[in-house]
């Protein structure tokens, strides 16, 4: 088992054990409510037949308590709820006023005068079946020689324990049900769960691996070059200024290649802090362009600049400079050394957005490419990309400054070849 099923079996575990103790608890919860709620509701009874034989015994002389009798049975339950009277001595004094079924189970009933004003469970046998009941002793108030002493008033059950077995089979057969289900819920949840996890742990390799073979390249040539040169003991330095080169310019790829994998690993950990400033926009962005103007022109490439917006802008001059800067050195990498020429206009749109255009009449990127092209380490020609020192994280740095500024970036083909990258920005 590879460490992504470790994490899914983890992930599938975690949910399902969730699951199983939402329901149980929840199962319990409803047994535990209906329970309750029944035994309110059985008690609730006994207490108004404890009520009404009180005030009927104390109202009563020693014969009428004699004659004393229960209430009928209720009708299709012959026994759902009686009384049992007893003497001092614990005789049933009304033994005969129930049929013979029911004297069958009355007779094995005695007197417990420490189940004295306490609702208890009694179990009666009647021959062929055990009966259920709730009972509750009560003393009577005023007792004659001989007669009544404690009455024992009892409410059958039966009912109400099958309609509880019969919910707890229901809920069993429910949990039975919503477990098989959160079995299903809980591996598609984990899958789905593992899926952004993969990608973000494919993402990781892969970002290793091209960031090792990026930082190995230069490393290599630089070695390969001072290895050459500890061969030459003696020599002058003018006389090995091509190796001393090829080696400060693999150095200068190294530090560029460093710095965007920093800045790449601070962004994603969330350590960069934009700190937006109020800048003029024809001022700032003039004063940015003014080297690469000078760059530009000394490789005979046309650099056209036009700068159509007015006003103050709010960004972070740090990271738009950085912008800026990426999306030139590619324009400028990109064009032929003669015939190159590149563009760049600044304007606003609708007095609230900054539109930042780089264009260039170079190679014309693929529709396919121009979707993954703001990936990192992704390079549509990487043969070229090494020899013009790129490494495929320029674009994906653009992507993030402009996303961090809430704005948006978008390639498109330049007439009759080349590409334009477009900014859109929120002036503030």
């Amino acid at each position: 088992m590879n460490t992504e099923q470790r994490q899914q079996f983890k992930f599938f575990m975690e949910e399902l054990i969730t699951f199983a103790i939402l329901f149980l608890t929840l199962g319990i919860i409803i047994n535990f409510a209906f329970q309750k709620l029944n035994d309110h509701n059985i008690n609730g009874e006994l207490m108004n037949q404890k009520m009404q034989i009180t005030k009927n015994l104390v109202h009563q002389d020693y014969q009428s308590q004699l004659g004393f009798r229960p209430q009928p049975p209720t009708a299709h339950s012959p026994f759902q709820a009686n009384i049992i009277m007893f003497n001092r001595e614990g005789q049933i004094l009304n033994q005969a006023s129930f049929n013979k079924r029911d004297q069958y189970m009355i007779k094995k009933v005695k007197l417990r005068t420490q189940d004295l004003n306490r609702s208890h469970r009694l179990t009666l046998n009647n021959g062929g079946s055990d009966s259920n009941f709730q009972a509750l002793l009560i003393r009577n108030p005023q007792v004659y020689p001989n007669g009544i002493a404690y009455v024992l008033i009892l409410e059958n059950i039966d009912g109400n324990l099958a309609s509880l077995n019969t919910l707890r089979i229901a809920l069993a057969i429910t949990l039975i049900t919503a477990w098989i289900l959160a079995i299903v819920i809980a591996y598609v949840l984990s899958k789905n769960t593992m899926r952004p996890i993969v990608k973000a742990w494919q993402r990781q390799r892969e970002f290793s691996s091209n960031a090792a073979h990026e930082l190995r390249t230069p490393l290599t040539v630089i070695r390969n070059q001072l290895e050459y040169l500890l061969t030459k003991p003696n020599a002058k330095v003018i006389d090995e200024s091509r190796s001393i080169s090829t080696s400060l310019n693999e150095t200068q790829h190294l530090q560029t290649l460093i710095q965007r994998l920093l800045t790449l690993a601070r962004s994603d950990s969330g350590l960069i802090q934009i700190q937006k400033a109020r800048v003029d926009i024809k001022q700032w962005f003039a004063q940015i362009i003014q080297p690469y103007s000078v760059g530009i022109k000394s490789q005979h490439k046309q650099f056209n600049v036009q700068i159509n917006a007015s006003g103050t802008a709010e960004f972070d001059p740090d990271l738009i400079h950085q912008l800026l800067v990426i999306l030139l050195d590619n324009s400028v990498k990109y064009t032929d050394y003669h015939n190159g020429k590149i563009s760049f206009e600044v304007s606003k749109i609708h007095h609230n957005k900054l539109r930042i255009m780089v264009a260039n009449n170079g190679t014309t990127i693929s529709n396919q490419n121009k979707h993954r092209i703001f990936e990192r380490f992704y390079r549509i020609d990487k043969s070229r990309n090494s020899k013009t020192g790129g490494n495929g994280l320029g674009l994906a740095i653009a992507k993030w400054i402009v996303n961090e500024h809430h704005g948006s970036i978008t390639v498109a083909d330049n007439q009759p070849h080349g590409v334009r990258f477009i900014v859109t920005l929120p002036i503030s």
